[in-house]
């Protein structure tokens, strides 16, 4: 018995050595088939940095399970999968960075499937190539971020998803980031095509807490895609620092769900905010120029499924905005929405259309020769110039002599602190990440504080 136990051990030692001794140690390989990529993946150790020679690989079918690797093209932009070529990414802590997925076809399939935590996707361009997701986020994962990522003319086939799909769940919260990527000319119908850039959540999902940070990001002529470029379905989200370039046909739509931010986003020649369902949603330090007829700058929906109530609307600039809309005309109309601070700069028609009782208007100015669409009081309303001026950047912000310097009011009540997010709910920055004074009434009216600063 003894002996046979001995014999027993000495067999396990050696067959576990052996499997140590087939795994790559930590270190560079390069590969330049996709079974060896496959190969080195699964023999792969922590640290592992695996390089993908310079070609196009077609109908590629790469699955991740380990974890703290880093695959990466060789010559960053010089590795493209077409076909039907998707990675599935269930490790965690893993780097893929520097591909290119253009031109394939996976059909209702998504390119990249993420299982696991704390995957980072980077560098990489994603271009007319047919499939559901792009990146899709599973529910019950966190920490993902996707950066410097492009999404490009992706097709608006009768299968399209968005280009990014975060899922949520009720028990973890994903705290997935997007940042610094761009979004480019999607196909479709327009509408509600399905076809939108990033969607968080679904609808079914829309009391899960989800965390998600989408910033740095830039949108251009998305709408054909489906006219949310942004479509939030689920709780504690932030958009932020983000820029609607040309982009008529499309807005950031807090869909469903509570309780999420828009603070710090330019829309320009484009459409804006859209507000459908839910209770204390923020929209602050934002700048709207030239707003889409359609889509419009900013509207607030009356709708029946969770109607709107507990709206912030503080520090915007609106310079010749498109339709904003309150939600006046039906019978649920938003209540407890709160108006303080903004510039509304418009040169024809009207500013506010839709108007409902129950909203509150706190010291915002406008100017223009566009009238309010009501009379209000002049706590509420300023008729005076702000005094907007070009910048270097083409956007009109105040100038040193603005009547709109260090007379914000303070008698609104605060925005709503977002606990599982750095959120800045005391609106101690601007637009441009330039500080504000703690003391509310000597901060300036509009999205931007006053300096000379760059």
């Amino acid at each position: 018995m003894k002996s046979t136990l001995i014999k027993t051990l000495i067999c396990y030692f050696f067959f576990t050595f052996c499997i140590n001794c087939l795994k790559v140690k930590a270190g560079t390989i390069t590969v330049s088939t996709v079974t060896a990529l496959q190969s080195a993946i699964n023999t792969s150790t922590a640290g592992t940095v695996i390089l993908v020679a310079s070609n196009t690989y077609t109908n590629a079918s790469v699955t991740v399970l380990n974890s703290n690797i880093t695959i990466k093209a060789a010559t960053s932009g010089s590795v493209i999968f077409n076909g039907s070529s998707s990675f599935t990414i269930s490790g965690s802590n893993n780097v893929l960075a520097g591909f290119q997925f253009k031109g394939g076809d996976i059909g209702a399939g998504n390119i990249i499937e993420i299982n696991g935590n704390s995957n980072t996707i980077t560098n990489c361009n994603f271009q007319s190539y047919g499939a559901h997701n792009y990146i899709h986020t599973n529910n019950g994962t966190a920490l993902n971020i996707i950066s410097y990522c492009n999404f490009e003319s992706k097709p608006g086939v009768l299968n399209a998803g968005p280009a990014i799909q975060v899922s949520t769940s009720s028990t973890v919260i994903n705290y997935t980031k997007i940042r610094y990527c761009s979004f480019i000319n999607f196909l479709g119908a327009g509408g509600d095509f399905g076809n939108e850039a990033i969607r968080i959540g679904l609808s079914t999902e829309q009391n899960n807490i989800s965390g998600c940070i989408v910033e740095y990001c830039y949108f251009e002529n998305t709408g054909l895609g489906d006219s949310e470029s942004i479509s939030v379905k689920s709780k504690m989200n932030l958009l932020r620092y983000n820029t609607q370039n040309n982009n008529p046909d499309a807005c950031f739509v807090f869909r469903s769900g509570n309780q999420n931010s828009a603070y710090g986003n330019y829309f320009i020649n484009s459409g804006g905010i859209r507000v459908k369902e839910g209770h204390n949603h923020m929209i602050y330090n934002n700048y709207f120029q030239n707003g889409s007829a359609t889509q419009g700058s900013l509207v607030l929906e009356n709708y029946s499924a969770n109607p709107l109530d507990t709206i912030y609307i503080y520090h915007n600039t609106f310079y010749n905005p498109g339709p904003i809309k309150l939600g006046g005309a039906g019978s649920y109309p938003p209540t407890h929405v709160k108006i303080a601070n903004n510039i509304f700069y418009k040169t024809s028609s009207v500013i506010l259309t839709d108007i409902n009782t129950n909203v509150g208007y706190y010291k915002n100015v406008y100017w223009g020769g566009a009238s309010l669409g009501r009379t209000f009081l002049t706590s509420e309303f300023m008729n005076v110039n702000p005094l907007l001026a070009l910048n270097a950047f083409n956007i009109f912000s105040l100038t040193s002599n603005s009547p709109c310097l260090n007379v914000a009011t303070s008698s609104c009540p605060p925005l709503i602190d977002n606990i599982h997010l750095n959120d800045d709910p005391n609106l101690l920055l601007d637009i441009e990440g330039q500080a504000r004074t703690s003391t509310n009434t000597l901060r300036d009216i509009g999205c931007d504080e006053f300096s000379s600063a760059a």
